[in-house]
């Protein structure tokens, strides 16, 4: 077996192109190989410097690939990205840190060229944790039962005044562009595509031997303006008894309106001999099930993690997004690896709509882990992720009061969490109503510690002792931090208030939110807020 030291990884050469696509399909379990037309379309990706190959007695076996790409943050900005693909390792050389040199090499370039963060999607989950990657975004598929959706078949023509038309692939290489510009810099976590992306997609450029060209269809408003573009495909598929049952495949659905996403998705679920439609990967919280008289008519039938980020520049990454309310950070970055070069502290402090990042001091329950707590501290400690920072540490974060929890096997009948003897010190995300108190919870590499405080009160002014009220809820491990469960008892009206960003009753406390946003479908500060504003309802 060859030693570790004799397989070189470097950038491949232009010539060396072929064999690395052979290889990289052969760690895909693809065939290897390529037929000339597709090798010259794949020729397009290939930047010198930022392909890599790991080559043992010069055979390619093992890939990666890295270009260039912006990341939309909360408030509209964008970062430069590292966006990481075509990662493979053949089975015959796996385990030797070929990855690990990859990587290591790939991220060393991105912060050299001042990259922000690191992109990828992940094939596996547990592999990317450790180059300090997590969980971002998280996406869900859609399926659409369309006889129960209750759509009226002798409907025709829009309400609004505006229209659906078939378009071709040209027009989509018009359109596409700015449209899906104008709704990225809304959406945190979006990425850019560039204008390969829409060859690919577009059929311009075929990279499979298997591309079906899909059917593209436009909402323009009663403006005439361009709001909404979709892609999609049709099985063909019947009875034996002669009965239509096709199901329409949604490549991708793009619409800056909700009167756009409306239009596109009513023509989609109107089309005859079409019984069912698949969403394609959308938004957890998605409006979907909303457009329809019957919203169970859609069901969500995968979800799973979507973009996974590395934040290669804390600073840069922190001061590039906005924040509610106001106040201070203090977090801890845990990146041996990385630029920190070990374990630093920073304090951000909001400035405005956005915040500046220095050197702070380290928080006083660091985590052990990259990943987000799912159930505060009584989780937390159970599964190793919180360690205490040193003898009585803990203790400085003040108690809270008791409330329901999450009962893990091993706890029956526990109905708090201090019922479980476990540090009353929690680590989950805190709602208003605050008067004062601590949280912990970690964004990747990234450790925040929040102090909470009053308006009009400055850090430090509650009394010796102060016993501070607060609700608590439980948290899924990722970046999009959805809520999945209110632990503590309250009335709508107080959960919407208490969950709505932009309501002055959450003044008083910062925001605990991820790098991007809460996107999942089981919060109601996403779900609720865009479903009222479309149907115009106001929070009481």
């Amino acid at each position: 077996m060859t030693s570790r030291a004799d397989i070189d990884v470097r950038p491949i050469t232009e010539s060396e192109f072929a064999d690395w696509q052979r290889a990289m399909n052969v760690g895909f379990l693809r065939e290897p190989s390529l037929s000339e037309e597709i090798l010259e379309a794949r020729r397009a990706q290939f930047t010198p410097g930022r392909s890599v190959g790991a080559f043992d007695g010069g055979r390619c076996v093992a890939t990666f690939r890295s270009f260039a790409q912006e990341l939309t943050v909360v408030g509209g900005a964008t970062v430069p990205a590292d966006a990481v693909s075509n990662v493979t390792v053949t089975a015959t050389h796996r385990r030797r840190g070929l990855l690990s040199r990859m990587m290591e090499r790939d991220l060393a370039g991105a912060r050299e060229r001042g990259d922000v963060v690191a992109t990828l999607i992940a094939a596996e989950y547990p592999i990317y944790g450790r180059y300090g990657f997590g969980p971002a975004t998280s996406a869900a598929e859609w399926t659409i039962d369309v006889p129960r959706t209750g759509l009226d078949p002798r409907r025709a023509g829009l309400e609004d005044g505006g229209r659906v038309d078939l378009v071709d692939a040209e027009d989509v290489r018009k359109l596409g562009p700015e449209l899906h510009e104008r709704l990225r810099r809304t959406l945190p976590g979006a990425v850019s595509r560039d204008e390969l992306w829409w060859r690919v997609t577009t059929g311009a450029v075929r990279f499979w031997p298997t591309f079906k060209e899909p059917c593209y269809v436009v909402y323009r408003s009663a403006a005439g303006e361009v709001e909404g573009m979709a892609a999609y495909t049709v099985d063909d598929e019947w009875t034996d008894a002669k009965q239509p049952l096709n199901t329409a495949r949604v490549k991708w659905l793009t619409g800056v309106t909700p009167a756009a996403e409306r239009a596109l998705w009513l023509y989609l679920c109107s089309m005859d001999w079409v019984v069912r439609v698949k969403s394609g990967w959308r938004a957890p919280d998605d409006l979907l099930p909303h457009f329809l008289p019957d919203p169970r008519a859609a069901a969500v039938t995968t979800q799973a993690d979507w973009l996974w980020v590395r934040i290669l520049d804390v600073v840069r990454a922190l001061e590039a997004r906005t924040y509610e309310g106001a106040g201070s950070l203090v977090l801890e970055v845990a990146d041996r690896t990385g630029p920190a070069g070990g374990v630093t502290g920073w304090r951000l402090r909001r400035t405005g709509p956005g915040a500046v990042c220095r050197p702070g001091r380290p928080p006083i329950c660091p985590w052990t882990s990259p990943s987000w707590p799912c159930c505060g501290s009584v989780t937390s400690r159970r599964c190793g992720w919180l360690r205490s920072a040193g003898s009585g540490k803990n203790e400085r974060a003040p108690p809270v009061r008791p409330t329901p929890c999450c009962v893990l096997p091993g706890d029956r009948g526990a109905r708090t969490c201090s019922e479980r003897g476990r540090s009353r010190a929690r680590a989950a995300c805190l709602l208003p109503p605050v008067t004062g108190g601590f949280s912990s919870v970690a964004s990747c590499s990234v450790v925040v510690v929040v102090r909470v405080v009053p308006v009009g009160r400055a850090p430090g002014s509650l009394r010796k002792g102060t016993r501070p009220a607060v609700r608590t809820v439980c948290c899924q491990p990722d970046w999009a931090s959805s809520i999945t469960r209110m632990t503590a008892p309250m009335p709508p009206t107080r959960v919407l208030r208490a969950l709505m960003p932009t309501v002055r009753a959450t003044k008083a406390m910062i925001p605990i939110g991820p790098y991007f946003h809460w996107t999942s479908c089981s919060n109601p500060m996403a779900s609720a807020a865009r479903t009222m504003a479309m149907s115009g309802m106001a929070i009481p």
